[in-house]
């Protein structure tokens, strides 16, 4: 739905590619939204949440891997491009007219705008279409990172030594007690004149997580003892592992060095 109605609107504008060039790129001396980005896009902890999922689906063979691989491949492929259709519409409606995304009044701010290029119908497809990116977003993180929670409880109670039932675990104390947490606490934040701006610095933090999911991922699919000969690691994986890790490290090295100096 938030593909759809968001690349949708992005086409009918008849944005192009080269409306990028002239949209304002992220400060250089923003080391909190270069990792905010990076941990916003499908890169923080909650790619943990994916391995529970898994066990849900019953992939827990090496005859799912295709599954598995098909699945992150559609959903990382939808995410990229419905990142690029977002900074097509923001080009296209906000620079000309403008406008600019500020706190809770960019939402309707664009959708006003588009209401003007559009019509009434743009105005509410963009928003049905947020709707479904915030929905998707809370809907996954509050389903899944309870699990988190429950597992690491489990995991300091007898040291990792009982497999984790993820079954049993929706119905006990911690993960509905964590899910009464993610649903009331994060509240809090409100009284803040820039909620969004908190959102932000949790990303970043969030996002810290990726260099540690990429090094484990190089060390323990290529463990042959581990894995198996059959299902390490192969050559275009280790490179893509390592161009990630390199981007992640580059970005902030980058962003340091500029604000530093």
């Amino acid at each position: 739905l938030m593909f759809i109605t968001i690349l949708g609107c992005a086409l009918a504008l008849g944005s192009t590619a080269e409306n990028l060039y002239s949209m304002p790129g992220l400060p250089l001396n923003s080391l909190t939204l270069t990792l905010g980005l990076a941990g916003g896009v499908g890169g923080s902890v909650t790619i943990m949440v994916y391995g529970y999922w898994i066990e849900q689906k019953d992939w827990t063979t090496t005859s799912s891997l295709k599954l598995v691989r098909l699945d992150l491949g559609i959903a990382y492929t939808l995410t990229a491009v419905l990142a690029f259709g977002a900074m097509l519409l923001a080009s296209e409606v906000l620079l000309p007219q403008g406008g600019k995304i500020e706190g809770q009044e960019g939402l309707i701010q664009m959708a006003s705008m588009l209401e003007n290029s559009l019509g009434p119908a743009g105005q509410w497809i963009f928003l049905i279409g947020f709707w479904g990116a915030a929905f998707s977003s809370l809907l996954g993180v509050m389903q899944g990172v309870p699990y988190l929670f429950a597992d690491l409880v489990s995991c300091w109670r007898d040291g990792g030594k009982t497999k984790f039932d993820y079954v049993t675990a929706e119905h006990g104390p911690e993960y509905r007690g964590y899910l009464l947490f993610l649903a009331f606490v994060p509240m809090v934040v409100l009284i803040y004149d820039k909620p969004i701006w908190l959102v932000v610095v949790y990303a970043a933090i969030s996002s810290l997580f990726l260099p540690i999911l990429t090094t484990s991922l190089l060390v323990m699919n290529n463990r042959v003892d581990w894995v198996g000969k059959r299902n390490r690691n192969g050559g275009a994986t280790n490179i893509a592992l390592m161009l990630a890790m390199g981007l992640f490290l580059f970005l902030v090295a980058r962003a340091l060095t500029d604000q530093l100096g």
